[in-house]
């Protein structure tokens, strides 16, 4: 197709459009479709291609699926190109034809014209990588550590007579707990005096 449309042509104006229906894909071609109006007396033949479909074309001219949509100009003759970057509009686009032609324009050596994939290149497989967190064990003592690091003055001295409070309470509801055993054995130990001394006295 790129041979048909643009080999005899001194420009060949690859616009590089997602081909996915919808509103975006629509939108993007109009854009096209101006701009080729606009140029109609001049030496340029329009092309669409799809980078997602044609990543081996698309990479040579250092296009990817995520760039689009983009136009790039090609000289068939000259095997030069220039790939526009900036906003995806009509005027920015022409502008950027216009340079071009107007030697303006940096351009790019390309060795050899890639050619097309008829039908479209197979869908790129991702393989998804599952990578098992490992835990050290001294990261995880550290996580305190580094969190008090992260403390203002205040924070840390409130943190430090929060735990001194804590363990003065659980120090003294200890020491009630030892003496409440410590009466009960008392009491417990007096009655059975009390008992034997009465069972005597029979």
């Amino acid at each position: 197709e790129l041979d048909e449309k643009c080999g005899a042509s001194g420009l060949c104006v690859v616009a590089f459009v997602s081909q996915e229906e919808g509103v975006k894909k629509d939108t993007d071609e109009a854009v096209i479709a101006a701009v080729s109006r606009n140029m109609v007396e001049k030496p340029f033949k329009f092309v669409y291609v799809d980078p997602a479909a044609q990543r081996s074309f698309a990479s040579a001219f250092e296009v990817t699926a995520s760039d689009v949509p983009t136009v790039t100009v090609v000289s068939m003759r000259k095997n030069r190109f220039a790939t526009y970057r900036k906003t995806f509009n009509a005027d920015g686009v022409a502008e950027f034809l216009q340079d071009v032609l107007n030697s303006k324009q940096r351009t790019q050596m390309i060795q050899e014209i890639p050619k097309l994939v008829p039908g479209g290149e197979e869908p790129e497989v991702i393989e998804e990588v599952i990578v098992e967190e490992e835990f050290d064990l001294a990261d995880i003592m550290n996580e305190e550590v580094e969190g008090e690091a992260g403390m203002s003055k205040e924070e840390l001295q409130a943190k430090i007579e929060k735990e001194i409070e804590e363990e003065a309470a659980a120090a003294k509801e200890a020491e009630e707990e030892a003496k409440r055993k410590a009466e009960k054995k008392a009491k417990k130990k007096k009655k059975k005096k009390t008992t034997k001394k009465d069972a005597s006295e029979l």
